[in-house]
């Protein structure tokens, strides 16, 4: 699930993952080259229907792990900073429950008032389909969303680069660029294993007018079915807002 930043977002450091993978030979890069291996892969990924992930967003000093599991009838997500959970959001039986530490979450996400986001900080809420931030909420605990932005947008500029080694995985490298977001230009690489066409990786790279941020994502366990447990104590979303 995202917040305002890219990612409203350990497995063996991603970063070092990435960095120091082992390169053999390289590959061609014509648009219709990369169009086919990204389109692949982007089927891939919906056919395997569900991943497990860990997501790495550094903006400037700060760092927030995003770490989840999506299927496509349920999916958790925990944001943490600095090793403290901030955000909890699980999906289970067509319900959306939030939990969060934070007021801002709660006004822009649940577009509370700030006086009631003050008393629901840290506690339970549950949504369903006939809340306003339902559906927002439930595109965002999607494959799509945890992988769209790290596949280029543009083939046409995009470039395959050398077959290499992430974390123990072959994969081919595809870099060009990415709109996570308006007015947010990136960098982004996906790294799309040779046996699966499914992504192993993914790195990004971008600037906006407030600073830089850059993203790194581990992407693991294709496949496997997600199972959710629904909290206790949860208060619903109608009758926060009256």
């Amino acid at each position: 699930m995202r917040t305002k930043p890219l990612h409203f977002l350990p497995m063996i450091g991603i970063a070092f993952l990435v960095a120091s993978c082992s390169a053999s030979s390289s590959t061609a890069s014509n648009s219709s080259t990369v169009s086919r291996l990204i389109s692949k892969s982007q089927n891939a990924v919906q056919s395997a229907g569900s991943v497990h992930f860990v997501d790495i967003t550094q903006i400037g000093k700060t760092d927030k792990t995003l770490t989840g599991d999506i299927g496509p009838t349920a999916a958790q997500e925990v944001l943490t900073e600095s090793g403290v959970p901030t955000l909890q959001v699980r999906f289970v039986s067509n319900t959306v429950y939030l939990l969060t530490s934070s007021t801002s979450v709660l006004q822009f996400t649940l577009e509370l008032a700030p006086a009631t986001a003050q008393v629901q900080t840290n506690k339970w809420i549950s949504l369903t389909a006939s809340d306003k931030p339902y559906a927002a909420i439930t595109q965002s605990l999607s494959i799509t969303s945890a992988l769209s932005i790290y596949f280029p947008t543009s083939t046409a500029t995009a470039k395959i680069g050398a077959t290499r080694t992430v974390g123990g995985i072959k994969v081919i490298p595809v870099t060009g660029t990415s709109n996570p977001q308006k007015n947010v230009s990136a960098e982004t690489t996906v790294f799309i294993a040779a046996a699966t066409s499914l992504p192993a990786a993914g790195t990004l790279a971008a600037k906006t007018s407030s600073g830089s941020e850059s993203k790194q994502g581990i992407f693991r366990s294709w496949g496997v079915p997600v199972s959710v447990e629904a909290p206790a104590g949860s208060t619903p979303y109608s009758s926060i807002i009256g």
